[in-house]
This record gives C-alpha cells, sequence and structure tokens, in this order.
C-alpha cells in the first residue's frame, strides 16, 4: 500500500518511521518491507508507486515477531539520515507491504478475534496510486481520520549544513560544530575527495596584503576527518587546499590568503564518518563584526481545516544563527505566531530576529489551509401551483433550502430543476 506524506517542519533528516499494526491468524514472524518515495504522479495499481515515475529514496525490510493475536503492536523501521530536504513540494509517498496476508494496519477501532477489521491486508493493495494534486499522486492519504497510525521521526540539519548559510569565522580560536545529521555536498574536489556530508564556514580578506592560516582538527575530535579550503563563491568554488590525515585521522591545512578572497571551509568526513568536532583556528588575516544573523523558515505548510471550521491551528518553529551570539532561534518572532488559528486559504508568515548589534534578519513562507470538509445540503418538500394561464411554475433556492449548512459558510445556492410546465404535474 502506497499513500501521501505530507512534510512540514524543518526537521528534514529522516532516522525512523513507526507503524501500527496487528495479527489475527498467526504469530509467526514475517518480513515487513518499507519503501519511500518521490514524484509519484498517476494512477496504477503496481510498479514504482504505482504506474508513474516514482523516485526510490529509501527501503527497508524488518523481520517481525508478532504481538499476541489481535493486539496492536509497533514495528520501527531504522533508516539513519535519509535526506529529504530536497523534497520542494514537501510531499512523499510510503509503501507498506508485508510477506504474508495476515497483517493489519488498525483504521481507529478494536481489532474483533475470528473477523476481518475495518484494517486492510498488508499485501492486497501493493502501491495503490492516484493522480490528486494533493496527496501527491496517491490515491489515499495517511493523515485523514480513521486512517492507520504511521510516524516519522526526522531531525534537522546543521545551520551551515549548506555552503549558502556558512557561518562567517570572526577571529583566531576554537570553534565547536557538528557534522551529524549534514546532507551531502556538491563541492568539486580539493586535495582529498567529498563521501560524508560535511558544514560549511566562511571568512573573508580584505588586508591587501594577505596572511598565512591554519585550521586544523586535531584536538577534540574523535572520528576520521577531512579539510577542503575553497575560494570564490558557492556556485563557482576553486579548490586551495585539502587535506585528509595530518595529525593521526584528523586533518590540518596551512595556506596563504591573497588579500581579497573570500575563503569557504568545509568541515567533512573519511567515508561514512560524521560526529562534533573542534576547529582550531590561527592566522585569520581580519575579524568580521556585526554581520547580520542567518535565519531559516520552514518549508510552506499546507494542512486540512480543523472539522467543523474553517481554520485550523497551525504549529512551526524556525532556525537562526548568528556570528558572534551563536545559536538565537529562541529570539525568532513569528507573524502570525505559530499556534495560531490559520484560515482557510493562503497566509503568509514572517521570521524575523534580530542579534545583539541590532542587524535584523527575515523570512517568509507559506501556510495554507485547504477546507476539504463538505456542505450539508438539507432539503425540504413543497407544493407549487402551474400558472393558470401560462401553465408553468418556477421555484427558488431559498424555498427549497431547509437549514442547509458549510463549516466556511455558503457562497451560492443552485437547483438543477427550477421550471416546470402542465408535462411536470404530480410528485
Amino acid at each position: 500500500m502506497a499513500d501521501a506524506i505530507v512534510l512540514a517542519g524543518t526537521n528534514r533528516i529522516l532516522q525512523t518511521v513507526t507503524v501500527d499494526v496487528f495479527n489475527l491468524t498467526s504469530a509467526a514472524p514475517y518480513d515487513l518491507n518499507l519503501r519511500i518515495y518521490t514524484d509519484c504522479s498517476t494512477n496504477g495499481p503496481s510498479g514504482a508507486c504505482g504506474s508513474g515515475l516514482g523516485v526510490l529514496v529509501s527501503s527497508s525490510t524488518v523481520t517481525v515477531a508478532p504481538g499476541p493475536l489481535g493486539f496492536i503492536y509497533s514495528v520501527v523501521f531504522t533508516l539513519p539520515n535519509v535526506n529529504l530536504y530536497p523534497e520542494t513540494d514537501n510531499n512523499i509517498s510510503v509503501s507498506l507491504n508485508s510477506s504474508r496476508p495476515d497483517v493489519y494496519w488498525i483504521l481507529n477501532e478494536s481489532p474483533v478475534i475470528g473477523s476481518q477489521p475495518a484494517g486492510e491486508p498488508a499485501n492486497s493493495i501493493v502501491q495503490r496510486c492516484g493522480s490528486s494534486l494533493t496527496n501527491n499522486g496517491c490515491a489515499r492519504n495517511f493523515g485523514l481520520i480513521n486512517n492507520f497510525s504511521l510516524k516519522l521521526e526526522a531531525e534537522a540539519a546543521p545551520p551551515n549544513d549548506l555552503c549558502a548559510n556558512a557561518i562567517t569565522i570572526t577571529g583566531d580560536g576554537t570553534i565547536n560544530g557538528t557534522t551529524v545529521f549534514a546532507t551531502p555536498d556538491s563541492a568539486p574536489f580539493c586535495g582529498t575527495g567529498n563521501t560524508s556530508p560535511g558544514v560549511w564556514y566562511m571568512f573573508t580578506d580584505t588586508t591587501g596584503t594577505g596572511s598565512t592560516v591554519d585550521l586544523n582538527l586535531c584536538s577534540g575530535t574523535s572520528f576520521d576527518t577531512k579539510l577542503s579550503v575553497f575560494s570564490g563563491s558557492c556556485g563557482t568554488l576553486t579548490c586551495v587546499v585539502g587535506n585528509d590525515d595530518s595529525c593521526g585521522v584528523q586533518s590540518a591545512v596551512n595556506f596563504t590568503t591573497d588579500g581579497s578572497s573570500t575563503y569557504y571551509v568545509l568541515v567533512h568526513g573519511f567515508l561514512s564518518n560524521n560526529g562534533p568536532f573542534e576547529l582550531n583556528v590561527s592566522g585569520l588575516p581580519i575579524v568580521v563584526i556585526g554581520d547580520p544573523p542567518i535565519i531559516a523558515c520552514p518549508a510552506n505548510i499546507t494542512v486540512n481545516n480543523t472539522p467543523g471550521l474553517c481554520s485550523s491551528v497551525v504549529n512551526f518553529s524556525g532556525v537562526a544563527f548568528d556570528t558572534e551570539d551563536g545559536n538565537i532561534s529562541g529570539d525568532i518572532i513569528a507573524t502570525p505566531a505559530s499556534g495560531s488559528s490559520f484560515a482557510v486559504g493562503d497566509t503568509d508568515v514572517e521570521l524575523s530576529v534580530t542579534d545583539s548589534d541590532g542587524n535584523t534578519s527575515t523570512c517568509n513562507f507559506t501556510v495554507t489551509v485547504v477546507d476539504n470538509e463538505l456542505p450539508v445540503a438539507v432539503c425540504q418538500n413543497i407544493t407549487v401551483d402551474l400558472d393558470p394561464v401560462t401553465g408553468n411554475a418556477t421555484v427558488t433556492p431559498a424555498e427549497i433550502n431547509n437549514g442547509s449548512t458549510d463549516n466556511c459558510g455558503i457562497a451560492t445556492y443552485a437547483l438543477d430543476v427550477s421550471s416546470f410546465d402542465c408535462s411536470m404535474t404530480g410528485d
């Protein structure tokens, strides 16, 4: 079975997926397979997320030892560091299939021993997808009321995960950082290749004379590291110097700046190594003071209205970092605030943060509340007399309406038949 998941918030490094299931006929172990797709776009009962061109981004199979028959238990898939940040449309599709037919998911009811509940056999619906724009090409959505329980847990990437968000080095000293939950980099080869995702730092030399700079990870770092230094800009990086092993399995570089360029420093790891580190800096040619903070908004958020209301409460958070003040995410001001009630439609949200120097940075994203609740039409029977001269009669929606309602108000009323003649007498 494959259904759509709408991503929200800023955490996109997927760690685990948990699904609640139960068995009715056998307590023997079985295999349960999880697949995560993007770009599922068309209808189809089989293939990679329907007949569309779904792109498989992760897959995992676990052997499950069921709990007591008829009792719900959780199956946890461990998927460390699956990068979902590229999903700018905020949608993925999840497929689950079991190795035998007596595995069920609960649809908000208690299973009855000896009878099939409202849940569906895990292998009877294989990657059933549709073309609905609102759920990324899948026929049903896990988020709908009464569908089964599935939970995705993810972590946030470091604030300087991307070159564009490189943290400015303000002077000599030790910088504490981490490459845990970083996403892959597209930087060119520079003394050593990119095998493990890293994080970025930068500084600009405006002295006009240049300086000899030393960068090393020799102390306070326990994983096998790499260091790469580039000049230029994030889109056109030019290698200056790189190193894999200099002090044991840790890295160190020494280079001379030209007095006018910006330098980007990538801290990464050998093979798949990652972890916290200490970047030791000496000989920096210039100290930059008063840079504005870096702020990152969550991706655009789309939710359905709260049943019975023309709105929905939406929670969100942003990330902000300042070169002098460090992590100042707690100082972010949101307008409207997280936890506010958002009306059906699109609402622009602005996040703003100010550092200790009075520099302010902002970013924006959109909260969309979709009214997916149908109106309730209530009609009444009426009797009308035909005009004795013309033999005709007309009725209006107001004469038929008997208290129709809608959570967002009724825009228009209409009748499929409003004119009558002698051929239409009777009921």
